[in-house]
């Protein structure tokens, strides 16, 4: 395949551009007159057929095509910086400091972790660390490079990419169901306690159900909040009420006879699984290496 080398330096000044938070930063910082560093990216953005950047006289956002350009095109970045100090010095760059990615403690245990352990092997230069983190938070990327999350935030300061689906029971404990008023349909689930996440305040009145192709809500009434899924897990098991979990926690109880699958003959929604990074400023090597491995690994598999 023939390489326009014209199209290498387009895509080194647009990361640039965003590393720097605009056109004029970019400019000023690379020493060379703005209208060629417009010039540059409107020549990228015609030969691709998208708009990397939607600028106006007052901002510059990164669009979605734009970031996933920018993650992907911050290698050759990297791969300058190496080249450089192995010009230089007659030796590659050192490992820098570990890459920190924060994630719910069940995640860690379940799957990061390996997944981590892996990235190592394939990137020897690069280690990573998990961090225990339940959920994003304005302040999250002062200790963490890398978030795993149940929810995309509302803030443009943040890239947000879907990585999972993660498939979902209902369940409740053999001995709370023996005691208990009989589940027809999800609609008999406001007789019950439900254990539910409390996420900041934020509380939900219904489970997704579906059947036969048809939605149906399973109103909450009364809940038993936690403030994790392991937390939920070791709930349900004690028998307080019914509770969402992830197949992956609760699996093992269903196989051993201390969890029942409640409602069956319904079909549960997935909850997605996103991966966040920071939406400014410049990520440490090997942080867009590793962001790219983890969608890579996860696929948005059902898991």
């Amino acid at each position: 395949m023939h390489t326009d080398l014209s199209q290498i330096v387009n895509l080194v000044v647009f990361a640039k551009i965003v590393q720097a938070g605009g056109i004029s930063r970019c400019a000023a910082e690379l020493g060379i007159e703005r209208t060629t560093v417009s010039r540059r990216l409107r020549d990228l953005e015609q030969t691709w057929g998208v708009m990397l950047l939607d600028r106006s006289p007052k901002h510059t956002v990164v669009t979605d095509a734009g970031r996933l350009c920018y993650e992907r095109c911050e290698h050759l970045l990297e791969a300058v910086e190496v080249a450089e100090s192995a010009a230089k010095n007659g030796e590659d760059v050192a490992k820098t400091d570990p890459i920190i990615v924060g994630a719910p403690a069940d995640l860690i245990e379940h799957h990061l972790g390996l997944k981590l352990s892996e990235f190592e092997v394939t990137n020897p230069k690069f280690t990573a660390q998990c961090y225990p983190k339940s959920f994003w938070t304005k302040g999250t990327f002062s200790s963490v490079d890398l978030q795993l999350d149940w929810e995309r935030p509302k803030s443009s300061d943040v890239f947000a990419t879907r990585i999972a689906r993660i498939k979902q029971s209902v369940c409740a404990s053999s001995e709370y169901l023996a005691k208990s008023a009989s589940l027809a349909s999800p609609r008999d689930i406001e007789q019950h306690p439900c254990i539910v996440m409390n996420r900041l305040g934020q509380r939900r009145s219904t489970w997704k159900f579906e059947r036969d192709g048809a939605c149906v809500s399973g109103p909450i009434s009364h809940s038993i909040e936690v403030s994790s899924l392991l937390e939920a897990t070791a709930s349900v098991v004690a028998g307080l009420g019914l509770c969402r979990l992830p197949d992956y926690l609760c699996e093992r109880y269903i196989e051993d006879g201390r969890l029942i699958k409640v409602l069956p003959e319904y079909s549960t929604a997935t909850r997605d699984l996103f991966l966040l990074s920071p939406g400014r400023g410049v990520p440490r090597r090997g942080v867009t290496a590793l962001h790219l491995f983890l969608e890579e690994m996860f696929k948005e598999d059902h898991i």
